[in-house]
C-alpha cells in the first residue's frame, strides 16, 4: 500500500470491546460490553440488538466463523460467584 484515505469514522458512545473483520466481506462486527452488536460496512453502519434473557449477560467478545456468515458472541462472566 503506497497510500491510505479516510472512508468512515465511526463514534461509539461506549468503550469499544472487541473488534473483529469478516473473514470474507469488508464488514466489521464491534461489541461495546452491552446487549448490541455494531457493524459498519462500506455503505454504513447499522445496530443489531440481541435478545437476551439473561438481563446481566453483556457481550464483551465476539469471532466470525470461517465462512463469515455467523458470529460466536460471549460474556466475561465469573462463574465463581
Amino acid at each position: 500500500m503506497d497510500s491510505f484515505n479516510l472512508i468512515s469514522i465511526l463514534i461509539q458512545m461506549n468503550p469499544i470491546e472487541k473488534i473483529e473483520w469478516s473473514p470474507l466481506d469488508i464488514i466489521l462486527a464491534i461489541c461495546c460490553k452491552n446487549q448490541k452488536i455494531y457493524f459498519w460496512n462500506s455503505d454504513g453502519a447499522s445496530i443489531c440488538d440481541v435478545p437476551l434473557n439473561i438481563k446481566e449477560m453483556t457481550i464483551s467478545s465476539l469471532q466470525w466463523n470461517a465462512k463469515g456468515n455467523c458470529l460466536l458472541l460471549g460474556d466475561d462472566v465469573n462463574l465463581l460467584e
